[in-house]
């Protein structure tokens, strides 16, 4: 047994091919749906009604006492067939949901939140984490072999400007702040922490300290600040497979590397003070660009040709004065991602981030063709948060001059809910997070009712076992229990719905089925899975409480209709890393 949706996939892709299935909008038009007729129309010069018809007498007697199958236009409906229907109720009344998939799909990583370690995680990296962290868990769910990861940018200005901001904290009087400063609240509060550190450099005064000893300085701030964001991290549910450190790759082999397949390839240039590309030959190694700590090409800027990759324009990797830019940091950073054999690279940006997409692009491309890599590398864009509260957008925390950070709203909502509510919608999209609504624990809480649901059940099963009542096989679904256990079977359709096209092919493929080669953006939908427990949540209710459960005739079989239930609601939440409690006020 593999449920309903995946035993209809894999019929029609041994007998059709890999055509699209879909959960049909209306009922009445049975449970499951294709449009392959419409698809295949323009190839075999027929409409698609009769397309349809050819399809459905064909599948018909491959689907005998599973699915009914009927032609409707260009469509062929399939409609779950009662006792088949019963049968799946039953073995998903089993926890069977985490063997339904393969367990050696591709490798993927996803990289997420690696926000700067110079403050705290803020309501944007709540949304990024929770959509990197639910995606790493529907794919490790569906078999692939994902991991999470954290860049952490702990050099450069930013980290020389936190620590001379520290500096002017301990010692307002004597180090001004930088123009590029940090003035929250949180430097004020860390810099008593950190004055035994910052003694030798408050001897040298603020002319006595180089910009190498203010960033070795704000690099410790960083450290500190970075394990407040584990910490807040931890809280908020997720757990990073690694976090990366700038410092250590610009400290590896990885800028050399860089630059050599670069100019291997013939990609880089200097251009002058005007962008036209100068007659100046490249020195052998990037280290070739040095000379102790001096730029030898002062006035001319390395620059990597983008265009030829899809960019608008060339991008800079090393500045005028010699100075290398953050994109080319960034590059070694994702050069080493590539070197660790993963099938897919996906980046989660910010929603400020638009135009950095192309350049990664381009030089992704050019890494992968110069060194024969196989892999494939997308960006999501997540879309802004804006917090509510009495009809009012949020700007600022109650603590004056400071953001509202993930620690901010997980005291205040808590963490489940802010997690589910940072999933209601699709992730390009913009959210709007009503605090009010995610405060109350009300039927139009979505994931209070989610919840409530499993806790429901779980306190149901109890009762029946206290009295005595167990759970017996289903053998039909009348009335309102047909629809709940078809909102059980559609499970594994969502979890798939909310991959791209390009990886629910990737899962066909690890069950040696024929799978279509596609290509497409990284276009994660998990907001899909989201709606789908809350109906589910919702019908399941509706049915508590129209129907008698324990003490009427169908006791038994409503028992294990509950407990599929059960186990499919604790599987969603936990994939989308909200809890599902046994007990709830």
């Amino acid at each position: 047994m593999k449920g309903a949706y995946r035993e209809l996939e894999e019929a029609l892709r041994e007998n059709v091919g890999p055509v699209v299935v879909d959960r049909t909008q209306n009922p009445k038009f049975g449970d499951f749906s294709t449009n392959a007729p419409f698809k295949m129309a323009r190839e075999r010069r027929q409409p698609p009604p009769v397309i349809a018809q050819e399809l459905a007498e064909k599948l018909r007697p491959v689907l005998e006492g599973r699915f009914s199958v009927a032609a409707a236009g260009g469509y062929v409906n399939f409609r779950m067939e009662e006792e088949a229907l019963a049968g799946w109720t039953n073995w998903a009344a089993g926890d069977p949901w985490p063997e339904v998939f393969p367990k050696s799909g591709p490798k993927v990583l996803v990289e997420f939140i690696s926000a700067n370690p110079t403050g705290p995680l803020n309501v944007a990296n709540a949304r990024a984490g929770a959509i990197g962290d639910s995606i790493v868990r529907i794919l490790k769910f569906l078999g692939f072999r994902a991991e999470g990861e954290y860049y952490v940018n702990d050099a450069g200005r930013q980290i020389a400007n936190l620590g001379l901001s520290v500096l002017h904290f301990i010692k307002p009087d004597t180090f001004p702040l930088p123009e590029d400063g940090y003035r929250g609240e949180y430097v004020r509060d860390l810099a008593g922490e950190f004055v035994p550190e910052a003694t030798p450099l408050l001897a040298k005064g603020p002319e006595g300290i180089t910009l190498r000893e203010a960033e070795e300085f704000g690099r410790k701030v960083a450290h500190h600040i970075l394990k407040l964001q584990k910490e807040s991290l931890k809280r908020y549910g997720i757990a990073y497979a690694r976090f990366v450190k700038e410092s250590e790759i610009r400290g590896s082999d990885y800028p050399e590397r860089v630059y050599s397949i670069l100019k291997g390839a013939g990609l880089l240039y200097f251009a002058d003070a005007d962008g036209n590309e100068a007659n100046i030959p490249l020195p052998e190694t990037f280290g070739g660009l040095y000379e102790g700590d001096r730029y030898r090409y002062e006035g001319y800027a390395l620059l990597f040709r983008a265009t030829r990759y899809g960019d608008d324009k060339d991008r800079v990797m090393v500045r005028s004065n010699g100075e290398p830019t953050y994109f080319f940091w960034d590059s070694a950073y994702h050069l080493h991602k590539l070197d660790r054999g993963y099938d897919y690279l996906i980046d989660i940006f910010g929603p400020d981030h638009h135009g950095y997409v192309p350049r990664m692009k381009a030089v992704m491309g050019a890494f992968m063709e110069a060194t024969g890599t196989n892999a494939v590398y997308d960006v999501i864009i997540h879309g802004q948060v804006n917090l509510y509260e009495g009809g009012e957008r949020v700007r600022m925390s109650k603590r004056s001059g400071r953001i509202y950070t993930i620690d901010d709203l997980v005291a205040d909502v808590g963490k489940d809910a802010v997690r589910f509510f940072m999933l209601l919608r699709a992730p390009q999209t913009e959210l709007n997070f009503d605090l009010d609504l995610a405060r109350k624990a009300v039927k139009e809480n979505p994931v209070f009712y989610t919840q409530y649901a499993h806790a429901r059940i779980m306190s149901l099963l109890d009762y029946a076992k206290a009295n005595g009542v167990e759970g017996k096989p289903i053998k039909d679904l009348p009335g309102e229990e047909r629809g709940v256990a078809a909102l059980v079977q559609y499970f594994p359709y969502y979890l798939l719905k909310a991959l791209p096209i390009r990886l629910r092919e990737e899962v066909w493929r690890g069950l040696n089925l024929p799978y279509a080669n596609v290509e497409g953006k990284m276009d994660f939908s998990p907001n899909l899975l989201v709606d789908y427990l809350i109906e589910l949540a919702h019908t399941y209710h509706s049915f508590y409480q129209n129907n008698r459960i324990v003490g009427s005739d169908r006791q038994g079989e409503r028992i294990t209709l509950s407990r599929a239930v059960l186990y499919t609601v604790r599987y969603g939440l936990n994939l989308l890393g909200v809890s599902a409690p046994e007990r709830m006020g």
